[in-house]
């Protein structure tokens, strides 16, 4: 894997970020949470898909976190937090549902999103980010 850059500005929506990233990653997705402390099965602290960036964090500045092959999950998300001051929780696909990386964190996030391929692939269909969407 070659290095990839993620480029985040303050006019980006959530919706926008997501869309971003899966164009990286098609088959893990990005959830914006309002405390460090989220959890999928409580959406009521994650940001809804119209809300900027910049609503998110008033200091945001435009910036880019490079990815490799060796960058986990947990480097990921954790890049988010100290360059923008975002909490931020990967899913993968896994069938026709999104499940939390929480327990894989250590994984790099192109095995993760293998993974996530395969797991759709044995279940018969070929379905994207964009065509299983993860809302608030």
């Amino acid at each position: 894997m070659e290095t990839i850059r993620y480029f985040i500005i303050g006019e980006d929506t959530v919706r926008s970020a997501q869309l971003k990233f899966s164009s990286l990653f098609p088959y893990l997705s990005i959830s914006f949470f309002d405390t460090d402390n989220h959890c999928v099965a409580d959406k009521s602290n994650a940001y809804c898909m119209e809300v900027k960036l910049k609503s998110i964090n008033k200091k945001l500045r435009v910036g880019v976190i490079e990815i490799d092959s060796t960058m986990t999950v947990a480097d990921f998300e954790n890049q988010m937090k100290e360059k923008f001051g975002l909490s931020v929780q990967l899913s993968r696909l896994s069938g026709n549902s999104w499940i939390q990386t929480s327990l894989t964190d250590h994984l790099t996030l192109d095995v993760q999103n293998k993974l996530g391929e395969e797991l759709r692939q044995r279940n018969g269909t070929f379905s994207t980010y964009k065509d299983v969407p993860f809302g608030c």
